[in-house]
């Protein structure tokens, strides 16, 4: 999700006045945009079940030093991510947040 969510966003940016939400709505279907933002949608979709499929392929797995994990939080269903922003109570520490898509 990281690369196709965050090529999304900056595309829609690019157009004032459009989220995820709505850009479906206020972007004629004729746009070449559409078809781009509805390409990136279908990445991000696609990138979210592999995502998916890899946590549990690697569910029960020992964490190692190194390796690259991805935190779920099960009451929510959302992913534990880290922030560029320094935490607020440790400095030498990052801060974490909870997103839908697993990256930001």
């Amino acid at each position: 999700q990281y690369a196709a969510s965050k090529d999304m966003d900056k595309r829609l940016r690019q157009r004032h006045g459009l989220n995820r939400e709505n850009w479906a709505e206020k972007v004629n279907f004729s746009d070449p945009l559409h078809n781009e933002l509805s390409a990136s949608l279908q990445l991000i979709h696609d990138e979210m079940a592999t995502n998916r499929s890899e946590l549990h392929r690697k569910a029960g797995d020992a964490v190692t030093y190194g390796s690259v994990i991805q935190l779920w939080h099960i009451g929510s269903k959302r992913c534990l991510t880290q922030r560029k922003n320094r935490a607020l109570r440790n400095k030498l520490a990052m801060e974490v947040c909870m997103v839908d898509d697993g990256g930001e």
